[in-house]
């Protein structure tokens, strides 16, 4: 073979070389081809899933009830859904209410009742609250209906609340109050026992010779680092059923403070119970160390806490057993190491703003 034809053979297979690897190298650039695909469904919110209990009436008119009377009313719980409804829990807001769902399970297409008792309980005269009502369905799960009423009482107080405010350890404040009877004939006040070491009453007549109204000093005294309200009963001589109540209110503050004063717990829609929070710090900025925490009625909880960059203690308590049973409130105290007596945090729970499906 001839010199010239090798070197053609030669360049023709270098040729092929390259193009092989320039094809390997584009080959390697291209993206891959795209496949259509189904788009992404995105999480179903469980708090747009729309509840199908329908109550009727919304709001119960008890009208006016004498002291110490019952009237019950009934709510129509109608279940129009493809599904069985449980009504877990029945919260009353008032002690003057009371009741619950005659069946616990509404079966699709029936309809159960609500059956909610008014007493005619002494304190206030005019009731505007709601009872509460807390499913098993998921996302938003809580309806409520309101309730009105008023109490016939023989005696009138005025103011009927005594609020002390914020107070220091070992201070004391006076509020008056009187009371008086509704037909203006002459009464006499036996006593009026403390609910509480916080409180001492005192009285004298509002008119000297007359035993027509009274008027009643109260003196309420910060004895331990606590939120206090309580109701103190005014005995008079036409017996108990007829006694009125004083609500009574004050906070103690000690030289550990909490923020916030009154923890709020508030329900998520689907039922999850967040952590009670708060910060702790000392009135003069001492350092503190948490020992333990618990709840007054002996719920399970746990906790955990942290130093703040101003050297309070942030602490979190959680209820371990979810939504604790009974009043929708209690009280957590909270053992610092520097402290005799606990810091006691008071907490209420709150769920997440729902209306009946009814409702606009």
């Amino acid at each position: 073979m001839k010199a010239n034809h090798r070197w053609m053979l030669v360049a023709a297979a270098l040729t092929g070389c390259l193009s092989l690897v320039l094809l390997g190298r584009r080959t390697e650039t291209l993206p891959a081809p795209r496949i259509p695909s189904e788009p992404a469904r995105a999480a179903e919110d469980p708090t747009k899933i729309p509840r199908v209990l329908r109550l009727s009436p919304e709001t119960l008119e008890f009208g006016e009830i004498a002291l110490g009377e019952k009237k019950t009313l009934s709510v129509s719980v109608e279940n129009p859904g493809s599904r069985p409804v449980a009504v877990l829990r029945t919260l009353f807001s008032c002690a003057c209410l009371g009741g619950g769902m005659e069946r616990p399970t509404i079966d699709p297409g029936q309809t159960g009742t609500l059956n909610i008792t008014f007493t005619g309980v002494p304190g206030r005269r005019s009731y505007s609250t709601t009872v509460s009502v807390i499913t098993d369905e998921p996302g938003a799960c809580r309806y409520e209906v309101g309730i009105r009423g008023k109490v016939e009482q023989e005696f009138t107080l005025d103011p009927e609340t005594l609020t002390f405010g914020t107070m220091e350890l070992n201070d004391e404040r006076t509020l008056e109050t009187v009371i008086r009877r509704r037909d203006g004939r002459s009464f006499e006040i036996r006593e009026i026992p403390s609910p509480r070491p916080e409180f001492t009453f005192t009285w004298k007549p509002l008119e000297e010779g007359k035993g027509t109204a009274y008027r009643i000093t109260a003196k309420g005294r910060g004895l331990r680092a606590a939120s206090v309200t309580e109701a103190a009963t005014v005995v008079t001589d036409r017996g108990a059923p007829h006694s009125p109540q004083i609500l009574l209110s004050l906070e103690a503050q000690g030289s550990i403070r909490c923020s916030p004063a009154v923890a709020v717990v508030r329900v998520a829609s689907d039922g999850t119970l967040p952590p009670v929070e708060t910060v702790l710090k000392h009135k003069e900025g001492k350092p503190l160390k948490v020992v333990s925490v618990r709840e007054s009625r002996e719920l399970s909880v746990r906790f955990e806490f942290g130093t703040e960059p101003d050297g309070g203690e942030r602490v979190r308590i959680f209820f371990e057993k979810g939504i604790p049973s009974g009043a929708p409130f209690g009280e957590i105290l909270i053992t610092v190491a520097q402290e005799s007596e606990p810091v006691r945090l008071p907490y209420r729970i709150e769920f997440s703003p729902a209306r009946s499906p009814s409702r606009p």
